[in-house]
């Protein structure tokens, strides 16, 4: 699958690695602190129910990408504060928040 990008400076085409790249950059250089307590309560979900015993690695890796796009949305779609430690933003769903990957 190849991923067709229109972007200022022109066009670009990504493969699912390179896209991948391109994205794992991102979540390195851009940590954010609400990203670690929802993956804590991700694997404490799935460590209760037992969810985590039976499902694949690929599986694990669908559940949080998918996961993923869903917290962006709601963030998104929903005027959001974010309280607690480390949390130096209150208002987190402006359209403006890192809405490229480039």
């Amino acid at each position: 699958m190849l991923w067709n990008v229109k972007t200022k400076e022109g066009k670009v085409t990504l493969s699912s690695s390179e896209l991948l790249q391109v994205l794992m950059a991102k979540i390195v250089t851009q940590e954010k602190p609400e990203h670690d307590v929802m993956t804590q309560a991700l694997t404490e979900y799935l460590e209760a129910t037992q969810t985590l015993r039976t499902i694949s690695p690929l599986q694990l890796a669908s559940i949080s990408f998918e996961l993923g796009y869903y917290y962006r949305l709601f963030k998104e779609k929903n005027e959001v504060e974010i309280e607690g430690e480390g949390s130096d933003r209150q208002d987190t769903n402006s359209s403006s928040n890192e809405s490229s990957c480039n």
